[in-house]
């Protein structure tokens, strides 16, 4: 509700009271009125009444004058804490209830089961006709002692003043009363605002209601009486809608409310262990059940962190190998997705114990949801430590199985960086390097090309290291065209080939690709593998491999004009003198290219400025030729 609605409800609660308020004032006006009328009447002088009706007149006013005065009293009565004389005559003009053969032989009426102000209110009412309803609990008490002695007057005064001061915390109490003494207005005024209401009371508005009036009424309000007798946890009034549905009690006690709870979810929502048991022993409710979202009462109470709902229905051997309907979820799979750094403590720990307490029962745990996750693929990906430890201590779960976009535990654990636990997934026989069905990649590449460089590192050790993509490139490839100076250096170090070559990669070399990508600290990785010759066993990264358009590393870094290249690669053994497929060196091309600044700078490198070309010239005739006097 936004705060323009809070206000409208506010201004409207306001208008009600006030017209309430109104109502009241004009309930004790008519009450007053109907009071003047009667004794207006009762002394009209007229023809008809004369005499008579001066005599009713006085016998009304001295009556009441007689109201608590011992002057011709011949009864008294008896109150907790007092009592009052009476006129025997006086009672038996108000009600049959005090008629002749009842008050004969009397001298004293026993009205000690009232409290003292209720009694004085009654009694002052029988002589004046006078009664101040100052609140709901005097009403209601001379409402039913307005019954008990058959006074409809009073009833009536009674009733319209419970009407103005009804409300929704009090619908319930006064249509108790009301059905109990039969006083039909304030009944039917009650039982329209409870339907209106109906969703703002509470159990503790119910609590006095008798089981077989309350179930009455939910007949007659609620479409699902048994659900409402759950929500407002009332044992009896479920074993009475029990008693009457026995012959339609699987398809009653497993139907759903408009709600989508099952009476059991709701009982155990509520922790209402004997409504919950009522339900399952004598309602025969399945523990297995589906509610509208398509979750069983166990799935259910653990998605609400319930542990106290899923220990009920585990003692009573739910199954636990069941699916939600919408993601095919078993219990495990929502515990698993818990995790601990975005729940509260109390919560995923006692979560972790229901997880713990139905791994011991042998569920299947390699159950797979629309995704095609396991339970185990959600605990790591939730950093679920705890129920990852629980689910690899199964003896022979299958921690190969992958998602349905490929990802398999490891994979999911070298994401998250956890190199603790993919350690212990290969100890358990985690295969290290499956590959992706459209790209080829082994484990090593996919980490690779995700710049998780630790996590690729740590993998090197376990994977093949010259497994061949479909793009034709190696780990090494990758390593070099994303800078990562730190896997090249492990690949080097564990013997990955530097010089393979794919005619799918147009025959570049991963050095070839560090070029490209300007990858520095990569050319400075492989250059040192070239100086320092560890290994005999290592292959030597080949400086002056070409790539299927003839170009060697070098080359490739003057064509692009990525000229800071040059000396590490000379450094690395890159020859600057090197021939392509027309027989000419890379100063001969770069003068035919006209491109002074590169010819000037590889004389500088160490280009040899007296070597011929297939025709015989020189750099400098072709500079002469190409008009390049600078290089010349």
């Amino acid at each position: 509700m936004d705060t323009s609605d809070a206000a409208a409800k506010k201004k409207l609660e306001k208008h009600l009271l006030l017209l309430k308020e109104e109502y009241t004032k004009l309930q004790r006006n008519y009450a007053d009125l109907e009071r003047k009328y009667s004794r207006a009447v009762a002394s009209t002088d007229n023809d008809t009444l004369g005499e008579c009706s001066s005599f009713v007149s006085r016998l009304a006013i001295t009556v009441a004058s007689l109201y608590g005065r011992p002057i011709y009293s011949d009864i008294a009565i008896k109150m907790k804490c007092k009592l009052m004389p009476a006129h025997k005559f006086v009672l038996h003009a108000r009600s049959e209830e005090w008629r002749e053969e009842i008050l004969v032989a009397a001298n004293e009426l026993d009205w000690s089961d009232m409290e003292d102000d209720i009694a004085l209110a009654l009694l002052r009412w029988i002589y004046t006709d006078l009664v101040d309803l100052q609140n709901d609990h005097l009403a209601l008490n001379l409402l039913r002692a307005a019954h008990l002695f058959r006074l409809p007057g009073l009833l009536g005064l009674c009733e319209r003043s419970l009407i103005a001061s009804v409300g929704v915390r009090s619908c319930v109490r006064f249509y108790c009363v009301a059905e109990e003494v039969g006083a039909a207005s304030l009944l039917e005024y009650c039982s329209g605002l409870i339907s209106t209401h109906w969703d703002d009371l509470t159990p503790q508005d119910f609590e006095h209601m008798s089981g077989p009036l309350l179930f009455k009424m939910l007949k007659s309000k609620t479409k699902y009486p048994l659900h409402a007798a759950v929500r407002l946890q009332r044992e009896d009034v479920v074993f009475l809608c029990l008693v009457e549905n026995d012959a339609q009690l699987p398809e009653l006690v497993n139907s759903v409310s408009d709600q989508g709870m099952l009476p059991l979810q709701m009982a155990l929502v509520a922790r209402n262990v004997p409504i919950a048991q009522t339900l399952v022993t004598n309602g025969h409710a399945n523990v297995n059940a589906y509610d509208a979202q398509g979750y069983t009462p166990l799935i259910d109470a653990v998605k609400r962190g319930d542990k106290f709902s899923a220990d009920f229905l585990l003692e009573r051997q739910c199954q636990l190998d069941l699916m939600s309907r919408q993601t095919a979820d078993t219990v495990l799979h929502i515990i698993c997705a818990y995790d601990p750094s975005e729940t509260n403590s109390e919560t995923y720990s006692s979560m972790v114990e229901v997880g713990k307490r139905i791994i011991e029962l042998k569920p299947d745990i390699s159950v797979q949801n629309h995704l095609g996750e396991t339970a185990l693929h959600l605990a790591i990906q939730s950093s679920n430590d705890a129920m990852v430890d629980l689910l690899l201590s199964v003896p022979n779960i299958d921690i190969n199985l992958r998602t349905n976009d490929e990802k398999c535990a490891l994979e999911l654990s070298l994401r998250r960086s956890n190199l603790e636990l993919a350690a212990k997934l290969i100890d358990l026989g985690a295969r290290a390097n499956p590959l992706k069905s459209h790209t080829h990649d082994n484990l090593l590449q996919v980490l690779a090309n995700e710049d998780l460089e630790d996590s690729a590192v740590f993998l090197a050790d376990f994977s093949n290291l010259n497994h061949v993509n479909s793009s034709g490139l190696t780990a090494l490839h990758i390593a070099a065209h994303r800078n990562q100076a730190k896997l090249a250096q492990k690949l080097l170090s564990i013997g990955a080939s530097p010089n393979i070559q794919s005619s799918i990669a147009d025959l570049k070399s991963p050095l070839h690709m560090s070029v490209k990508s300007n990858a520095v600290e990569v050319i400075e990785v492989f250059a040192k593998q070239v100086s320092d010759r560890v290994d005999g066993n290592h292959e030597i990264p080949n400086f002056n491999c070409k790539d299927a358009n003839g170009d060697s590393p070098l080359s490739l870094s003057l064509t692009l004009g990525k000229t800071n290249l040059v000396p590490t690669l000379i450094k690395g053994g890159a020859d600057v003198n090197a021939r392509n497929g027309q027989d000419m060196t890379l100063l001969h091309q770069a003068i035919l290219n006209n491109n002074s600044e590169t010819a000037v700078f590889l004389l500088q490198q160490g280009a040899d400025m007296n070597a011929l070309t297939g025709e015989q010239e020189s750099p400098l005739q072709l500079a002469i030729h190409c008009h390049m006097p600078y290089v010349s």
